[in-house]
């Protein structure tokens, strides 16, 4: 948005001045509608300022809701062939617009700007009333955030988190202003520097399109001599022997935009732009290629009496101020500063970290404050998607206002949210990904605060710089300055260990009251303030990483008078803006080379202070006491040189030759066959594990919902097709033993085929995606087609619709095994590794126990309203949603990327504190079996991808032996058991479908449930082999039930024998299937294998899902129950290559595994052979005892 601005083509008029104003006594102020009256003068107030302190009335001061600004204008007849606008720099925090009785414009958001064309509403030479409704209520889904409550006397309290007071109204300008009709409407400078070379990039944007209209791009010198042009829209401008603007030597050139008419100027918008480069690399900050050093303050922009008004005159002196004392950069906390500012400090070489208003997104802090029961910031009943499309509209209007100021070299998104809360990544990262969209020139940060530190901070890892908000000696360490800088110094370098980033402290000091002075450390003496700041520095200059410091605050300002910590507001300031200032304002006299400097921190001095001062602050000494108090305080800080930094360079260089030659014979001790890294909780048994690491085993748990979820939704076409509705609105035929509407078949067929062959497609790419984005990519894949094939069975017309839904879910159901399974199997520790999985198959059965619950209450209540079953599949989208907001990807996908940092972080949060528990040893191992994994799969390819799967004889084999269990489940009959029950009792002729899929479907359960023990004991080899033989037998006599008579008495027996069918398949295949995946496989090519197992396993199902109805249906085969001869027969011929090939996995690590492979040993051996990894362990072991 381009700042109005008067020339030859444009005219300006500032509507500033005293305007009437009322106060409104309503909430909804359609019920005053106080825009359709004059507004009598008794209340005045200025504009631009807030109107809080502007009376003696606290009721004003403090009023929660709405008042109204009026005055009167004219349009100048000499506008008449003009657009014309009005502006408002800022309305806080929302602001409707009246002219006379009409509504003409509104915005939300109290510090960017807002326009509106009035050309087609008022008249030139017609004066108008206008009347401006401003709101200063904050709630959980404006920008900054807050809550009203309404106490018992009917008044309204505005409670919020900041710790700022709540400034109103119009703190700044409102204008009138004049464009062409065909105009300059947004212009985008990006710019580079090339040697000596200046290149800027640039983009006009018009009013209209351009068809019979040119556009001249002029830039000029501070000569006003050109010195490059275009006569481009878009384009780029050569600067030869470039000025560029620097810190503390500004060089602003002008961009002059023309558009012409022939060659009539019809349009002139001048730019003041600045040439400079900024970029972050490693842990350096640099402009212009060189590293610049931040010096300054968070600021705030009160002012007494006016509030956050705008004023040129502080303006000025807080600039001659920061100057003196040696700042060179200022953070516009916490919102976003008038304009005025930052093109003051485009023209001084002033630096500017610029801030959306985002401040108070935590509530944990403020529960802390006082004591309250803490409630989550980010959840559906307060920070929700109404509060970050706030915060989106925020940050478009910061960019799109600020984005050609050269001053502004980062983006600050918030200040101190709640960063280690849940939801806070989910919230935060799309607004990182719009930023950098916005503006990919400038880094981004936010600043960070005390409870979200190195070990539970979740989004530092999404910024550029590390910016941290610390107050060790005030509120860490009060008072003992000696531990304070010890804590300091260990937050810092954690910091810096953890991630190669530029750290800034952008918020440090401590509150003091002007006046007070005393000879030891006592907090709240201005020598106390001083001594914070000195101790902060030392430390500052000890870790390299730190590359800005900026005080907190350059002056006290106004907090809530709901703060009774708060005598006054806040006097961390250097001085006070009412009275004179402190100490530490002669403390902080930087003497920074400020003119023509870089800030580079090798020249960095901050000014020593003797005893002559006569600090300021002794005039409040005179008014309270009656006496001179002149301070003897005597400040020596030792004087930098380049020397001492150079010596400490060289030190960290020799540093880091001694961790790469660490790590080089680290790599040769792993190729000589050093001992692998082991867990410290190798020998504990699975129960131990539970109990120990029961946060671990929740989130297994909670990530098992997906098989409820997918239990239920999958089911629902195969079961609903015996329901009476359904078959009445989807038949197509008629039964040709019955004469009945009927569903054809073909269709049925094709429900369950098509499901198959989106699954096998979708195969080809999520392993793809599963490896190169995460196993949490895919999981959401599954949640977004899932749930749109819901939507779509919602509004099914016919059967072709459903195909379609089919078509959708067969997605999801390709990206499960290779996101849920992979996921749990790679979080789960091996002593629970198995039952873990196995949930997946509980939860898939309970899916399907409650279709089936819902199926018979359905039957029984109201069978036409089939279409409740599929509202009802949204109620597990919602359950499933509850886990995936708080997952965090796997640490072994970490690893396999390389991002240990973030691996180790990812491994915390699923692990939590558990004592005795070391992140770095337990991640190693999760390291070592990625990185020899990725060895093994590779077997001399380049990649670990398809090609060492196909071309290594033993990653091949692993995966054909993975997948036996799996597609073994296809030919035991599971899409007769549990795709088409209901339908396969309808034709056995069991008198009630329904009850009965219900009661096979709880054995399920029950058989699950007891799985979680036999897996882990009995093992897997035992249980596949014997599942199948059993399940076989069971088959063959559901075959011979087809050559009795139908009576009740044989549907009983056949609900009975699938129910114990059933029972034995939750012990044995049900959770084998998804276990052999996930165990045989090579770690490094789990998903690949995974998905050629799921492609396997589904052509299976294509064929199976598509020919089972049509061998019991009537209208074709009508084998009926004989269907059981057929896969009894084909399950006793696939049980050769399981008895052959099939081995015993249970309790085996991958790295055994892996040693087992390579090792040729035979199947059934698996279980008795001994590998080198449990030989040296126990060797370990006797060596600890001896």
């Amino acid at each position: 948005m381009l700042k109005p601005q008067a020339n030859a083509s444009r005219e300006l008029v500032s509507l500033d001045g005293v305007w009437n104003f009322a106060v409104s006594q309503s909430v909804d102020i359609d019920d005053e509608r106080a825009w359709e009256r004059n507004i009598p003068p008794k209340l005045q107030v200025p504009v631009p300022a807030s109107y809080n302190d502007i009376f003696v009335d606290s009721s004003i001061r403090n009023h929660v809701g709405w008042v109204y600004y009026q005055r009167r204008f004219t349009i100048p007849l000499s506008w008449s062939q003009q657009r014309y606008f009005l502006r408002f720099d800022a309305a806080t925090h929302r602001g409707r617009v009246f002219i006379d009785d009409q509504f003409v414009a509104e915005h939300i958001g109290g510090y960017t700007p807002f326009e509106v064309d009035i050309s087609d509403i008022v008249q030139p030479g017609k004066q108008v009333r206008l009347t401006v409704a401003v709101n200063n209520e904050l709630d959980w889904h404006t920008i900054p955030p807050g809550r009203i409550e309404t106490l018992k006397n009917g008044k309204r309290k505005q409670h919020y988190q900041h710790d700022f007071f709540n400034y109103a109204g119009l703190a700044r300008s409102v204008w009138l202003f004049t464009v062409p009709s065909i105009s300059v409407k947004d212009i985008t400078v990006v710019t580079k520097v090339e040697g000596s070379t200046g290149i800027m990039d640039f983009n006009i944007a018009t009013s209209i399109p351009l068809d019979h209209h040119s556009v001249k791009v002029t830039l000029l010198d501070e000569d006003e001599c050109p010195v490059s042009h275009s006569c481009e829209l878009n384009g780029s401008l050569i600067i030869k022997s470039v000025h560029l603007w620097q810190p503390g030597a500004a060089y602003l050139y002008q961009l002059r935009a023309q558009v012409f008419s022939g060659n009539t100027i019809v349009d002139t918008y001048e730019l003041p732009v600045g040439i400079r480069t900024v970029e972050v690399s490693g842990n350096k900050f640099l402009i212009n290629g060189k590293p610049f050093y931040f010096t300054g303050f968070g600021k705030h922009e009160d002012t007494p009496i006016r509030g956050k008004g705008h004023d040129p005159a502080y303006m000025i002196h807080d600039f001659q101020l920061m100057k003196w004392m040696g700042a060179n950069s200022f953070r516009t906390s916490h919102y976003p500063y008038a304009e005025e500012v930052l093109d003051y400090a485009d023209r001084h070489g002033i630096v500017v970290i610029n801030e959306t208003a985002a401040v108070g997104l935590n509530l944990t802090i403020v529960a802390g404050l006082f004591g309250h029961k803490p409630i989550p910031t980010f959840s559906p009943e307060t920070m929700n998607d109404e509060t970050r499309a706030a915060h989106t509209q925020a940050i478009r209007e910061l960019v799109a206002r600020d984005k050609n100021h050269p001053s502004v070299v980062m983006w600050t998104i918030a200040n101190e949210p709640a960063a280690s809360e849940p939801g806070v990544r989910e919230y935060m990262e799309p607004l990182v990904k719009l930023n950098r969209e916005l503006d990919p020139t400038r880094p981004i940060c936010f600043a960070n605060e005390n409870q979200a530190n190195i070990d539970t901070d979740l989004i530092a890892d999404l910024f550029d710089v590390i910016c941290l908000n610390r107050y060790y000696g005030w509120y860490l360490n009060t008072g003992d300055l000696e531990e304070a800088e010890q804590g300091l110094e260990e937050c810092l370098r954690s910091w810096e260990g953890k991630y190669n980033k530029p750290i800034i402290m952008t918020e440090y000091g401590a509150d003091t009251l002007a006046g007070l002075h005393t000879v030891g450390d006592i907090p709240w003496s201005e020598e106390y303030q001083s001594r914070v700041l000195e101790m902060s520095h030392r430390v500052f200059d000890k870790v390299e990483s730190v590359v800005g410091e900026q005080v907190w605050n350059f002056a006290d300002f106004q907090t809530p008078s709901t703060f009774i910590f708060r005598v006054d507001g806040n006097k961390k300031g250097t001085h006070h803006p009412r009275i004179a200032t402190v100490a530490a304002h002669h403390f902080l006299g930087f003497s920074l080379p400020i003119c023509g400097g870089s800030g580079e921190r090798a020249a960095f001095n901050r000014r020593i202070v003797d005893a002559n001062h006569v600090y300021g602050n002794t005039l409040v000494g005179i008014l309270a006491d009656g006496i001179w108090f002149i301070a003897d305080f005597h400040l020596h800080l030792a004087q930098k040189d380049n020397n001492k930094r150079e010596e400490s360079a060289m030190a960290k260089s020799l540093e880091n030759v001694d961790i790469v030659q660490a790590e080089h014979e680290h790599d040769e001790k792993k190729g000589t066959g050093d001992v692998a890294p082991t867990s410290a909780f190798a020998s504990l048994t699975r129960a131990q594990c539970v109990r120990k690491f029961w946060r671990l085993y929740i989130t297994g748990l909670g990530v098992s919902l997906a098989g409820m979820y997918a239990g239920y939704a999958n089911s629902v076409i195969g079961s609903i097709i015996a329901n009476e509705g359904f078959i009445e609105y989807f038949a197509t035929v008629k039964d040709p033993q019955t004469g009945k509407p009927a569903l054809n078949s073909q269709h049925i067929s094709l429900w369950a085929a098509c499901y198959f062959v989106t699954s096998i497609l979708i195969q080809t790419i999520a392993p793809v995606t599963a490896d190169k984005f995460g196993r949490k990519f895919n999981m959401w894949g599954v949640t977004f087609f899932l749930t749109l094939s819901i939507v779509i069975q919602v509004i099914a017309p016919n059967w072709w619709t459903l195909l379609i839904a089919r078509l959708v879910a067969g997605c999801a159901g390709g990206m499960m095994g290779t996101s849920v399974m992979v996921y749990m199997s790679e979080v789960a520790l091996p002593q629970f590794r198995g039952a873990l999985l196995g949930s997946f198959s509980l939860a898939f059965a309970l899916g399907q126990v409650f279709l089936a619950i819902a199926l018979k209450v359905l039957e029984e209540t109201n069978p036409m309203a089939f279409r409740h079953i599929f509202y009802s599949e949204f109620v597990f989208t919602g359950l499933w949603l509850f886990p995936m907001l708080y997952l965090p990807e796997t640490p072994s996908w970490y690893a396999s990327k390389g991002r240990h940092d973030e691996g180790k972080k990812a491994l915390k949060r699923l692990v939590g504190n558990v004592e005795g528990y070391d992140i770095h040893r337990e991640y190693s191992v999760i390291q070592y079996e990625m990185d020899e994994s990725s060895a093994t799969a590779k077997s001399g390819n380049e990649n670990s991808d398809w090609k060492a799967l196909f071309t290594s004889k033993i990653n091949m084999k692993r995966a054909v032996i993975s997948t036996l269990p799996f597609t073994f489940q296809n030919i035991v009959g599971v899409p007769l058991m549990f795709g088409y029950t209901t339908y396969f009792f309808q034709l056995a002729g069991v008198s009630d479908p329904f009850l009965g899929n219900m009661v096979k479907q709880m054995v399920l359960v029950v058989g699950i449930i007891i799985s979680f023990y036999t897996v882990d004991k009995v093992g897997r080899r035992t249980l596949v082999i014997g599942g199948g033989a059993t399940m076989a037998t069971i088959c063959f006599i559901v075959g011979g039930l087809g050559f009795m008579k139908q009576t009740s008495a044989s549907g009983m027996a056949l609900v009975a024998l699938c129910s114990l069918w059933a029972f034995v398949y939750a012990n044995t295949l049900a959770p084998i299937g998804w276990i052999s995946l996930v165990e045989i496989s090579s770690p490094s090519l789990r998903a690949k294998t995974t998905s050629i197992a799921v492609t396997i396993q589904y052509a299976t199902g294509i064929l199976f899902n598509y020919t089972v109805p049509l061998m019991l249906s009537n209208q074709n085969a009508g084998w009926g129950q004989k269907i059981g001869l057929f896969f009894g027969g084909i399950t006793l011929v696939y049980l050769i290559p399981c008895i052959l090939m099939f081995p015993e996995t249970k309790g085996r690590t991958y790295h055994e595994l892996d040693e087992l492979f390579e090792r040729r040993v035979s199947a059934w051996k698996f279980a008795s052979t001994r590998t080198s990894h449990q030989e040296e362990l126990e060797a370990k072991v006797e060596g600890e005892k001896v």
